[in-house]
């Protein structure tokens, strides 16, 4: 099965495409396009464990850009597709009166 994740290199995107991996039937492509929200090192050290599988392609691509579909026009009959981009922000605001 052919496979597609966006958000590959945050927290939850890798550990899905680490889990997908382990069926070597499986070929998974991630795509990430590593913003600085967290750590850049952090998301990229994540990506050196994933580009050891054989079964596993990484693009930089940023989604927003209509340029950078054509960076995934080789990736032909793709199963299922998996979206994991970050939308999540969290804002405590304590009250004290």
């Amino acid at each position: 099965m052919k496979i597609l994740i966006t958000g590959a290199a945050g927290f939850i995107g890798s550990r899905l495409c680490l889990e997908l991996i382990k069926n070597h039937n499986n070929k998974v492509y991630g795509i990430d396009k590593l913003d600085s929200y967290y750590s850049k090192k952090l998301k990229k050290k994540r990506l050196i464990e994933l580009n050891r599988k054989k079964n596993f392609k990484f693009f930089k691509i940023d989604l927003k850009n209509n340029k950078n579909f054509k960076k995934l026009e080789k990736l032909k009959n793709i199963d299922k597709i998996k979206k994991l981009i970050k939308i999540l922000s969290l804002v405590i605001s304590i009250n004290l009166s």
